[in-house]
């Protein structure tokens, strides 16, 4: 995913709308009328300022109906016998205590996106987990292979603790087709040698590496499109410093919906 942007909610309902345009009140106007202009009129003429404010209905993605689901266009055609991988490890947010900052978080984007005049689903994701890999495909009959590859490179590999940062990160995936509201986690060495021993196996199946560099997040919602231009960078006032620790000791293998495979690493 390429890294859109950092962004903070604003504390005022009252965002400023370059393209927004004063209403015309009827009045002839007149060049030679005196400059009456003062700070009190130009506060009354902002009540004629338009500002298009959308609607964003939130839906948790185990809740999502056809139509809706609909929305999100596979990012490669389907090829019979091809199977959609992933590999991630599994954060629970309830465990952390994290569950209701992370609801408040996609509220809270769920404003900013109607005060930017943007309609649509917002999908907030049930099942948070931290990904490690591109999403790849392969053949049913290279499944066993691969998975078998993957237990062996990753049985030296000890288990690490990262931190997943509690501030917010807009996200696109590769092909623009769906944008990700998310926290960061940052890398630490013990992480990126689990996802390069990884990315090994994947290029014996010609499959591609995990993002370079390297931006592992934890996705708490998403919405079809790249809408990067609704929402302008703001420097947070404040640095973040509130995170919580994401323990790795598994990574969690799954393709399509129907097969999935537990990988332990090494412990501590």
């Amino acid at each position: 995913m390429d890294l859109l942007h950092l962004y903070e909610s604003s504390s005022s309902d009252n965002d400023n709308d370059d393209d927004n345009k004063d209403e015309q009140d009827g009045q002839p106007h007149d060049a030679n009328a005196p400059n009456t202009d003062t700070s009190d009129t130009k506060l009354a003429d902002s009540h004629y300022k338009k500002q298009k404010i959308g609607t964003v209905t939130i839906v948790a993605d185990r809740d999502l109906s056809p139509q809706q689901k609909s929305l999100f266009v596979r990012s490669q055609p389907h090829v019979r016998g091809n199977w959609a991988g992933h590999l991630y490890a599994a954060v629970t947010l309830s465990a952390t205590d994290y569950q209701t900052t992370a609801d408040e978080a996609v509220q809270t984007f769920s404003r900013d996106l109607e005060r930017a005049g943007w309609s649509g689903t917002l999908v907030q994701h049930a099942a948070t987990h931290l990904s490690l890999a591109r999403p790849f495909y392969l053949q049913t009959s290279c499944i066993d292979s691969f998975v078998d590859k993957l237990q062996r490179c990753l049985a030296t590999c000890p288990a690490c603790t990262v931190r997943c940062v509690v501030n917010p990160l807009l996200l696109v995936n590769d092909t623009g087709q769906r944008s990700f509201l998310t926290w960061p986690v940052q890398a630490s060495a013990s992480l990126q040698t689990i996802v390069q021993h990884m990315d090994r196996v994947l290029v014996e199946y010609n499959q591609a590496v995990y993002y370079q560099p390297a931006s592992f997040h934890v996705s708490l919602a998403s919405f079809a499109g790249a809408e990067s231009s609704l929402l302008q960078p703001t420097q947070p006032k404040v640095a973040t410093t509130a995170w919580f620790p994401i323990h790795v000791d598994r990574i969690q293998c799954t393709l399509g919906t129907t097969k999935s495979f537990t990988i332990p690493l090494q412990a501590f």
